[in-house]
């Protein structure tokens, strides 16, 4: 399945989940929803796949140190490198480059 979804910034994104198999779900919003932690330390994703399973990818400004995703600087339409792999429940894998997530 090709992927080309904008991101979508939405309020208290972890609010109302419902859960399944251990896992948090938003199925009730668009796959490529997105909300900043409160500090910008993280971005909270609704899986862009569709599956409706939601993430949360740890940033850091400048240097990867293996728990986070090294982040552009820019809150509205973020860059995120390397690749981003979503480990349950779909695997989807692809990149969120300019705000737009693919693969």
């Amino acid at each position: 399945m090709t992927v080309h979804v904008p991101v979508t910034f939405t309020e208290q994104i972890t609010h109302s989940c419902t859960w399944e198999n251990d896992r948090p779900y938003r199925k009730d919003i668009a796959p490529g929803s997105v909300a900043w932690s409160a500090d910008h330390a993280g971005l909270h994703v609704v899986c862009p796949c569709g599956c409706g399973s939601l993430h949360y990818l740890p940033v850091a400004r400048d240097q990867r140190d293996g728990h986070n995703w090294i982040w552009d600087g820019n809150s509205t339409s973020p860059t995120f490198k390397p690749s981003i792999q979503m480990t349950s429940p779909c695997r989807w894998h692809g990149f969120l480059e300019n705000g737009v997530f693919h693969d």
